[in-house]
């Protein structure tokens, strides 16, 4: 693989589309393959000939010759820099709201364009993006022309004077100026600032397409490890439909939105049946599985684990709006008590208690109950029979010594579906292996996965 592909790989997926259109349009608008009359904004042919294609073809091209093309090439440059650190940093766990910010921008861009008659929207589009990055990073100190180094605050001011200066396009900056403003405010100033309720919030269709990912930490020379939240738990979209299948599906669209190939992966319980079934539909996406406390075979084991009482029992918890956090979650604590006999389980469960920030401030559970028990028993309690499949690759199953969620009956469907497997026991640990006995859970883990 060159330098370049090996590069162009590692640009984030919008920045790289958006770049790449960006160059690709304008080159062939420049060798007369895509008519420049076609794709800029104007009023008339997109109204009244339904050309719908110019809102978009305004933002991506820009019209190349001698006097424009170094304003394109510091265009490029300012779109690939900013754009990327946007992605790659605040928005990195969050592809669909940077996804949704960039459509929130567009939209602007096109509306203001249509109001003040621009016809390219390269530069106001360009600016909009480094203009959030800049309210971001406000201290950060950037370097500019001629070794000059300011705060990053001041960096969307310094390009709209150079503009009135070098060109006549003070305009378009003003507009970018705006855009990128009114995202800022309304995203976070107006939340944040003055107390009031964010009025920008990505809709649950995107976040079904690019979901939030939680973890994604990693060094120089070490992979990314991304900790997800299922459907219907954590900040996962909740949604009425709860099977292993829409779960794998979720973890395709995942792999294809972060561009991964093939990856290690690890589930624990409802988490580990879909890592298996991930592993025995898409096996070419997983190189080494581990499973935790869990096995294809059907049902489910019961001891201290009535999942169905534990979330009626987490819906019946009643919490004052006046509560502190703190508050709440002893009180959920003394309310499960009842029910949950074990501690250790208690905190992990009530972990999932928010407050949110919307409805009032009432106290609210990040996972989806009503979804969860509707479903329990067909989509969570019973595996798929998946006759003729299996995963060849290395596997580990993990399993609670006093837990009876992998039964010795379990082995051979376990050794059919994963024959290069080995399930080990962790001594005195119920179902949640990792929590009661983290310190032996990770040390099989990193062996594993370290062979």
């Amino acid at each position: 693989m060159s330098d370049f592909q090996t590069w162009y790989k590692q640009v984030p997926p919008f920045t790289r589309i958006w770049l790449t259109a960006t160059v690709g349009i304008s080159l062939l608008a420049k060798i007369g393959i895509l008519p420049v009359g076609y794709l800029i904004l104007q009023q008339a042919p997109l109204f009244y000939k339904l050309q719908l294609w110019r809102p978009m073809t305004a933002v991506l091209f820009y019209p190349l010759n001698p006097g424009t093309g170094f304003h394109f090439m510091m265009n490029c440059f300012f779109l690939y820099n900013y754009s990327l650190r946007l992605e790659s940093d605040h928005y990195k766990q969050k592809p669909g709201d940077y996804f949704y910010m960039l459509f929130f921008n567009w939209i602007l861009c096109v509306i203001v364009g249509l109001l003040v008659d621009l016809p390219i929207l390269m530069d106001p589009m360009v600016l909009s993006v480094l203009y959030v990055w800049c309210k971001l990073n406000q201290d950060v100190i950037v370097s500019f022309w001629f070794g000059m180094r300011f705060k990053a605050m001041y960096l969307p001011w310094v390009l709209l004077g150079m503009n009135m200066i070098l060109s006549a396009g003070s305009i378009f900056s003003l507009v970018g100026i705006f855009v990128g403003h009114a995202y800022y405010f309304l995203k976070f100033s107006y939340p944040s600032e003055l107390g009031g309720p964010s009025l920008i919030e990505t809709p649950f269709f995107i976040k079904r397409y690019f979901p939030d990912v939680q973890g994604g930490t990693h060094g120089f020379g070490v992979p990314p490890i991304y900790a997800i939240d299922a459907r219907n738990h954590g900040d996962s979209p909740h949604t009425d439909e709860h099977s292993y299948d829409h779960m794998v599906e979720d973890l395709v669209q995942l792999y294809q939105t972060l561009g991964i190939q093939q990856a290690s992966i690890i589930g624990h319980s409802m988490g580990g049946r879909a890592m298996m079934l991930l592993a025995l539909k898409y096996p070419q996406l997983v190189e080494k599985a581990v499973i935790v406390d869990i096995s294809p075979s059907p049902g489910l084991g019961t001891s201290n684990t009535n999942i169905p009482l534990f979330l009626q029992s987490m819906k019946m918890i009643q919490i004052s709006s006046d509560a502190t956090i703190h508050q709440a979650r002893k009180i959920a604590d003394e309310q499960l008590s009842r029910i949950v006999a074990e501690k250790p389980l208690r905190d992990f469960l009530i972990t999932n208690l928010v407050k949110a920030e919307k409805e009032g401030g009432d106290f609210r559970w990040r996972i989806n109950l009503q979804s969860l028990e509707r479903n329990f028993n067909s989509g969570v309690a019973q595996f798929p029979n998946l006759t003729g499949h299996k995963f060849e690759g290395p596997t580990l199953f993990i399993a609670g010594g006093r837990s009876d969620y992998v039964k010795s009956k379990d082995v051979p469907l376990i050794k059919k579906l994963f024959p290069n497997s080995e399930i080990t026991y962790v001594k005195d640990a119920g179902h949640w292996v990792h929590s009661e006995k983290s310190t032996e859970f990770a040390k099989l883990v990193l062996n594993f996965l370290n062979e």
